[in-house]
């Protein structure tokens, strides 16, 4: 018997589709059973990408349809290849798509899908064909940092963005110095970032970056920044808002021993910025969460030297969004006898119901705290650790739960005695 697609097919199976009906006539009785033959699965179709295309990607993922008329469970066999007669190269697939090693670019394959059902029967889908298009040059490196034409410290992390169309890996060669242009200083870098210290002040430095993905090479601009001699220098400064507080981040070097740095903060309604936080001279960040929805805030940072000399930062702006529905961390927590927990609703909506309530931890109801409508906005309440009865309640973890049209928000507090 000659073999269906490199196997030997198995002898037809036949499935029941009704059973025993019995006769009687005088003394004689006799059952009859009737049987079906197995369909085989239905041919492979639809195929993605379509018969006879091009320019498709190196990272293709190939899908196509498929199915049983009898419902049996189906298994995909993939032959792909150069070769208008693809060679197998994956098997028992249960899932209608495929995807294997990158492709090469500028070449044409052909592939069909096989289907087996649990029964062993098999049938081919047609052989389809497709192109890949040819390499393309990685991106070329941009968002310098630090920024060009900006002043820097005696120390910088150098950094750029990157990558490929393709998805292929990217290395880069990275030149870097006093001269126009800058010679080579690292090669097959595969990091977009490259630590340089001891940098000479009032000099400027040029440099550019090359990727390479082993076949095509792009080069970025070539940048340029100034050091600047001065005893601290704040190199950064950024505050951006991450969920429901605004996160200040900053760099800076300094030649004379840093006692602290100052976090100040203004509003539109302030007329002199007031400081929020002191923080020891190794601190490099700081979350602000005393923010409210629909706010602008300016920050700048102070740094105070030993000597009492102060350096200022550049101020650094935010717009807190409106939230859809923030629940915040109760404070103090753990708290005794009494914690305020606060929330925000959207600012969209002018009224909703709200309902907060308390929960241990195995899901029963200790205190609701607010059960009527509210506006949108911002909102506090103070849990005294008692519950609906106004029985003081023991200690331990706590859930307190809001909900809010539909949608709920949970955390988790403790009451220590």
């Amino acid at each position: 018997m000659p073999l269906l697609y490199g196997r030997a097919p198995r002898s037809p199976t036949y499935r029941v589709v009704y059973v025993t009906f019995v006769f009687t006539a005088a003394t004689a009785s006799f059952a009859q059973q009737s049987f079906a033959q197995n369909a085989p699965p239905d041919a492979p179709s639809a195929p993605r990408p379509n018969d006879g295309t091009s320019q498709q990607a190196i990272t293709l993922t190939m899908t196509w349809e498929g199915g049983d008329p009898d419902g049996d469970a189906v298994t995909y066999d993939v032959y792909l290849g150069t070769e208008a007669d693809p060679p197998l190269v994956a098997s028992g697939i249960t899932a209608h798509s495929y995807q294997g090693a990158l492709l090469e670019f500028a070449t044409s394959y052909w592939w069909r899908v096989v289907a087996r059902d649990q029964f062993g029967l098999e049938t081919s889908g047609p052989v389809w064909s497709f192109a890949t298009r040819e390499n393309a040059s990685p991106i070329p490196p941009f968002d310098p940092n630090p920024p060009n034409l900006s002043v820097a410290g005696p120390a910088v992390t150098l950094a750029w963005r990157s990558g490929d169309p393709d998805l292929q890996p990217v290395t880069y060669r990275l030149f870097f110095g006093t001269t126009n242009p800058p010679p080579t200083l690292a090669v097959d870098l595969t990091e977009r970032t490259y630590p340089i210290d001891g940098l000479q002040p009032n000099t400027t430095y040029y440099w550019r970056v090359v990727a390479s993905d082993g076949e095509f090479t792009s080069s970025s601009l070539i940048w340029r920044f100034y050091v600047l001699e001065v005893p601290v220098l704040i190199s950064r400064f950024d505050a951006t808002q991450a969920g429901d507080g605004i996160e200040v981040t900053w760099e800076f070097s300094s030649d004379e021993p840093v006692e602290s740095a100052t976090l100040y903060r203004r509003t539109m309604n302030e007329t002199l910025p007031v400081p929020i936080a002191t923080v020891a001279a190794d601190v490099r960040s700081f979350r602000d969460e005393t923010v409210a929805p629909g706010k602008t805030y300016h920050y700048e940072l102070v740094v105070r030297t030993v000597g009492d000399d102060l350096y200022r930062s550049p101020i650094a702006t935010v717009t807190v969004s409106a939230p859809t529905l923030v629940l915040r961390q109760n404070h103090p927590n753990p708290f005794n006898p009494r914690t305020t927990i606060s929330y925000d609703l959207p600012l969209a909506d002018a009224s909703q119901w709200v309902r907060l309530s308390i929960r241990d931890v195995g899901g029963r109801a200790v205190r609701t705290l607010v059960n009527e409508v509210q506006p949108g906005g911002s909102h506090t309440v103070v849990w005294e650790g008692r519950d609906d009865r106004g029985e003081t309640v023991s200690s331990g973890v706590y859930i307190y739960m809001l909900d809010v049209n539909g949608e709920r928000r949970t955390r988790k507090l403790v009451l220590l005695k």
